[in-house]
């Protein structure tokens, strides 16, 4: 199953490529170079991650771990960058409620690791790549102005076909397969809004630049951190 996996990975990254050089046509040459900084580091990251969970899901714990450490620093950063403490210390409460249960996820079984970070990753890149492709309705402009309805649509339904696609992984029907890719990408926008609107509050386009192309910890993690705590809270009251 993780070859399949991994068979179906490459594949996703080999089409996102091709859709990146569509994107890039007509763009000038710093729009290319930063597009494809972010493609190749974001392949990087998971495939960091995906190895972490195959080789030994304890690194996977760890990696959640250094997440939420740098998340924290991250709000704590900005806070006192800002001067914006009644937004910092809301940010950091609302981390808290993510961090609690995203802590516990990084210790369930392996199957449910790679499955999130599996449809998170596909939700990701799929909503970004159809909205940089066909994104024209923005969802809200003053949270998120590159997050469009096209986009979103073009995540979802990839996130649901991978599900379905790969629901042997943690053995769930095609219901619970939809259901659970569905619940998963609500989790991943939220996420991600989230993160928007707390960078829209403090003032500043991302948390920090320790990620090339991609911003901070947070800019990059925020829908893993909602998707890994959705899948925990899934998982706990599916076996009270």
């Amino acid at each position: 199953m993780e070859q399949l996996l991994y068979g179906i990975l490459g594949v996703y990254f080999l089409l996102g490529g091709v859709l990146i050089a569509l994107v890039n046509r007509g763009k000038d040459a710093t729009y290319r170079k930063n597009s494809w900084v972010k493609y190749f580091v974001y392949l990087v990251l998971i495939n960091a991650l995906f190895i972490a969970i195959l080789w030994n899901k304890q690194y996977f714990h760890y990696a959640g771990l250094v997440i939420m450490a740098f998340g924290l620093y991250e709000i704590f950063r900005n806070m006192l960058s800002t001067g914006k403490y009644p937004i910092g210390l809301i940010s950091l409460l609302l981390f808290s409620v993510l961090a609690f249960p995203f802590y516990h996820f990084t210790l369930l079984d392996r199957p449910w690791l790679f499955y999130t970070l599996f449809l998170t990753t596909v939700f990701d890149a799929f909503s970004q790549l159809s909205g940089q492709l066909f994104g024209k309705r923005k969802i809200l402009p003053g949270i998120s102005p590159n997050k469009t309805l096209e986009g979103t649509i073009g995540g979802v339904l990839f996130a649901v076909a991978t599900s379905v696609m790969i629901r042997g992984l943690i053995e769930t029907t095609l219901a619970g397969a939809i259901f659970l890719s569905l619940g998963l990408a609500a989790a991943a926008f939220f996420g991600d809004l989230l993160a928007s609107l707390a960078k829209r509050k403090f003032g500043i386009k991302d948390f920090s630049q320790l990620i090339p192309g991609h911003g901070g910890f947070l800019d990059r993690f925020d829908s893993l951190l909602a998707t890994g705590s959705f899948v925990y809270i899934y998982f706990s009251l599916s076996f009270l």
